[in-house]
């Protein structure tokens, strides 16, 4: 993850990364250690995403599914 993280930071100065399944936000919680970057994720799991809220305060995480409830 810290070469890709790395790759797109050298890329740009401003990131954001999406995850469309966050569950508890291991994966955001980990891509925040590598570069300055905004956080998004959408998760099904209530449980799952107030986890990750505790753990990723400033990342915008939306209860959802990012498959069927987005025009993306």
């Amino acid at each position: 993850m810290e070469e890709t993280v790395g790759r797109i930071h050298t890329a740009s100065d401003e990131i954001a990364i999406l995850d469309p399944a966050c569950g508890d936000g291991a994966f955001l919680l980990g891509a925040r250690h590598y570069a300055p970057i905004t956080l998004y994720g959408v998760d099904l799991d209530e449980v799952a995403l107030s986890r990750a809220r505790a753990s990723l305060p400033d990342a915008r995480l939306i209860h959802g599914d990012s498959l069927l409830d987005f025009d993306w």
